[in-house]
């Protein structure tokens, strides 16, 4: 072991002992001490703490799971979800939203009981982009739902 794990390992062993002394002491009170270490019980409590295993590593943490998997979508973006990411919060023209229209209510009236995500892989474009098209083909009411939540269903009517 080099000189700082040895260190650590000091500095360790003289916390479990106070540990071990202050559980004796609140078991047998404060002049309890003479009594435990008459009874041994401070020794034990002592010698079993200071032998509780350590593991003293310097290594670097790992990257998590999470950190990996949030890298790898952001990665994976698609070239319509970069182009929602450009034009945050500007209006999509008039004739494009009335053109994706058209093409939800065709997908929809083809393949009838498909969810927005089915609907979004066919039509190659993310659920977001679907999301005010279906709004104003359901208040149209060309398109009937089934289904709560992530379970809608679209039908033709």
């Amino acid at each position: 072991m080099d000189n700082t794990t040895q260190q650590v390992e000091a500095i360790l062993n003289k916390h479990r002992r106070a540990a071990a002394d202050e559980i004796a002491a609140t078991c047998f009170g404060s002049n309890g001490l003479s009594h435990a270490s008459s009874n041994g019980v401070s020794h034990a409590a002592s010698n079993s703490v200071a032998a509780a295993p350590t593991k003293v590593s310097a290594k670097k943490p790992k990257a998590t799971k999470v950190a990996k998997t949030a890298k790898a979508a952001k990665a994976a973006k698609t070239k319509s979800q970069k182009a929602i990411d450009k034009a945050k919060g500007v209006k999509r023209d008039p004739a494009v939203l009335e053109a994706l229209m058209e093409s939800l209510l065709k997908h929809i009236t083809a393949n009838g009981g498909q969810g927005i995500e089915q609907i979004s892989k066919a039509l190659d474009k993310t659920s977001t982009e679907l999301t005010l098209p279906m709004k104003k083909l359901l208040k149209a009411k060309k398109v009937g739902t089934k289904g709560q939540k992530r379970a809608t269903r679209y039908f033709p009517k």
